[in-house]
């Protein structure tokens, strides 16, 4: 019962810091880039992402 709740925690925390991540990107550039990414024309605008 005790991992149970233990891998809970640390799921919640991993999907926390994941969008804490995506939200201090700028997510118009984002999207942006999925965009370009579904037309099949790869333009790297930020070498970040």
């Amino acid at each position: 019962m005790f991992y149970i709740v233990l891998i809970f925690i640390i799921v919640i925390s991993i999907g926390l810091s994941v969008w804490s991540l995506r939200k201090m990107l700028n997510t118009k550039e984002i999207r942006e880039v999925k965009e370009d990414l579904k037309k099949g024309k790869v333009i790297f605008k930020n070498p970040k992402l």
